[in-house]
């Protein structure tokens, strides 16, 4: 998450962000709750560049988070971070 969070970070991450996508995906649904806010910020993140968004949006994620948001009943505040 770090990584993300500077310019040259998300720089890298646009360049592999298919990959990075899907294992940030991949570790929304992760059964260790404490994992997903540093999921949900480095998504944040990289969804700041557009290169990444178009990608995101190729890769279907809007829906995969809105399906993630409708099912998410056993953390509340993950599913505010994921509405913002």
């Amino acid at each position: 998450m770090n990584l993300c969070l500077r310019t040259e970070g998300r720089k890298k991450c646009a360049e592999v962000a298919e990959q990075a996508i899907t294992v940030l995906a991949s570790l929304l649904t992760h059964p260790n709750h404490e994992t997903r806010p540093y999921v949900n910020s480095s998504l944040y993140s990289i969804l700041t560049l557009k290169s990444v968004r178009d990608k995101a949006i190729h890769q279907n994620l809007e829906s995969r988070l809105r399906t993630l948001i409708r099912t998410e009943t056993a953390n509340s505040e993950t599913k505010g971070q994921l509405e913002f």
